[in-house]
């Protein structure tokens, strides 16, 4: 991976019926700090006056390109990307404001950080007024914290604010729109196969727009069992001949339990949850630190109980189910929403 002190860079948005944000959102990128990049924007065929918005512009940094036919996201990325031949490329979302700094931090970033192929950072989110409505913040310890939260079910760096080696997009085969509407956590958690590694950088550098318009509110419903599917490709990668799933439902804690069910059920959590840990561990030669992370995600995320079942073997059913729920409460759905805001 390249670590030149003077690396190329690159930002890319991609767009479709923009407006009215459009504008504002390229203008944050013009006016960064840092200036020596290629900004390249792709319309996908918008019914709106996007284009016109984009060529209202006039900056000898924009490459302008157009989908004949509206091609949607993956393969509109995907194309945006084969057109830029830089070290560093950066997303931008054409409803998003970048902070004044952020490509100059996260350039920066990755000059002192050679081990490191992509990042994101803190965020604001705002409505449609530029009003902020919450903060976004969180860490990526090491990479068994990062392969832990795509296990479980949660893109570990947040795309809006991504940055990354174009070495390493390339050498995860990009985005897939088999993966529709789950193309950022699926191309993620390619990442995290390939034992990439990620950060986040702890400093605002994006104003993430929340509306309701916007893809993410519109099909709710269809990027979550997208996502499920990523999380069956990653097990599928990981552990070939396990089927995963009774494993997925604990690790989204919907796994159900009744105090009656027959102790085989258990056992049966913990042999795929026990052939899962030891393909990583062993897959990905991870250090004592990495473990400890991965497990400390899954334990936050899934619950405790997983690591009791070997001792529970000979108990009577109905306490040792009542034990596994006990530690897992993250399974129960009323105490999970009570729980969810760890995550």
């Amino acid at each position: 991976m390249p670590s030149s002190k003077n690396p190329t860079v690159a930002v890319f948005t991609a767009v479709y019926n923009g407006n009215p944000f459009l504008k504002e959102s390229i203008s944050s990128i013009l006016t960064q700090t840092y200036s020596d990049f290629l900004y390249y924007i792709i319309d996908d065929c918008s019914s709106d006056e996007s284009l016109d918005t984009i060529r209202s512009f006039n900056d000898p940094r924009i490459i302008v390109l157009q989908n004949k036919r509206n091609l949607g996201t993956a393969l509109t990325l995907n194309k945006v990307l084969s057109h830029i031949d830089a070290d560093i490329v950066i997303r931008q979302d054409h409803d998003d404001v970048s902070l004044p700094t952020r490509i100059e931090d996260q350039v920066r970033f990755f000059v002192h950080h050679p081990h490191i192929h992509l990042v994101c950072s803190w965020e604001h989110t705002i409505d449609e007024h530029n009003k902020r409505i919450r903060n976004a913040v969180a860490f990526n310890i090491n990479y068994g914290s990062l392969l832990a939260k795509v296990i479980v079910g949660i893109c570990p760096v947040w795309h809006p604010s991504l940055a990354f080696r174009s070495s390493a997009m390339e050498a995860v085969g990009f985005f897939e729109s088999e993966f529709t509407r789950a193309e950022d956590f699926h191309v993620t958690a390619k990442f995290a196969l390939a034992r990439c590694n990620a950060a986040i950088i702890p400093r605002y550098h994006l104003l993430q727009r929340e509306h309701a318009s916007q893809q993410s509110s519109k099909y709710k419903d269809l990027q979550k069992s997208a996502s499920v599917r990523v999380q069956y490709y990653v097990l599928n990668s990981l552990v070939p001949q396990l089927d995963p799933s009774n494993l997925i439902a604990y690790l989204n804690g919907s796994y159900k339990l009744a105090l009656s069910a027959p102790a085989s059920q258990l056992q049966s959590l913990y042999s795929s949850y026990s052939r899962l840990c030891n393909a990583v561990t062993i897959k990905y030669n991870l250090t004592l630190l990495e473990v400890i992370a991965f497990h400390a995600v899954l334990s936050s995320r899934c619950g405790l109980g997983v690591y009791l079942i070997p001792f529970l073997r000979y108990a009577p059913v109905n306490l040792s189910n009542a034990c596994f729920l006990l530690l897992s409460p993250q399974q129960i759905p009323t105490l999970r929403r009570l729980l969810s805001s760890n995550y």
